[in-house]
């Protein structure tokens, strides 16, 4: 018991972790549903744990662990809270028109698939709409953007992230990780070289 204890809180916290670095790093309207929790599945549908967005918020906000919040920081030590804190806190730099045109790029619809496979609207469909309509629509805030404004607009009740499939991602975009900077100037690049011919078009 002990032992599994122990794997759960591993799994729980880099998850979390790794669930705010990449919408942290990774690159419409407001949708009629938003996300009211996110469905942490862990090991099958058997376990699945709901963490709720107010929560999570409030915890951004306040530093207090407060509802469903409270049986996850069991898990954790003040460290992993502190960064999972500072990654919900930590304002976006990118706005509307730069997070469209990479999220309509080759590289930037990749990333969103592979991201897809792990945060779903559903336990069976990949959330890549979702996320490209949640990402946009975060980013068309005049005062900035945050992990909790994404998940505010991602067009489902619930999101669904199966943590077992997202430490798997975290080793297939190792190299993304380690060329953070590298590669978000890369998609930027090639995301205005795509846009200049679509915004030539529309000129004529």
């Amino acid at each position: 018991m002990k032992n599994r204890l122990k794997l759960l809180s591993h799994v729980v916290s880099k998850g979390l972790l790794l669930g705010m670095g990449f919408l942290t790093t990774l690159f419409m309207p407001k949708p009629v549903k938003a996300a009211e929790e996110i469905r942490l599945i862990v090991g099958g549908p058997a376990l699945v744990l709901p963490l709720s967005v107010d929560s999570l918020d409030t915890f951004a906000q306040t530093g207090e662990i407060a509802g469903d919040l409270r049986l996850f920081a069991r898990f954790l030590d003040q460290e992993t809270l502190m960064q999972i804190r500072q990654g919900l806190q930590r304002s976006i730099p990118f706005n509307v028109v730069q997070v469209d045109n990479v999220a309509y790029s080759s590289l930037g619809q990749d990333a969103l698939q592979n991201l897809g496979k792990v945060i779903r609207t559903h336990p069976k469909v990949n959330g890549y709409h979702g996320l490209r309509a949640a990402i946009i629509a975060a980013a068309a805030a005049p005062e900035g953007w945050t992990v909790i404004d994404v998940m505010r607009q991602f067009p489902s009740q619930s999101i669904d992230v199966r943590l077992p499939d997202l430490l798997a991602l975290r080793r297939a975009l190792a190299v993304y990780l380690s060329y953070k900077q590298a590669v978000i100037a890369a998609i930027q690049s090639q995301a205005a070289a795509e846009a200049e011919p679509r915004l030539s078009g529309q000129g004529c």
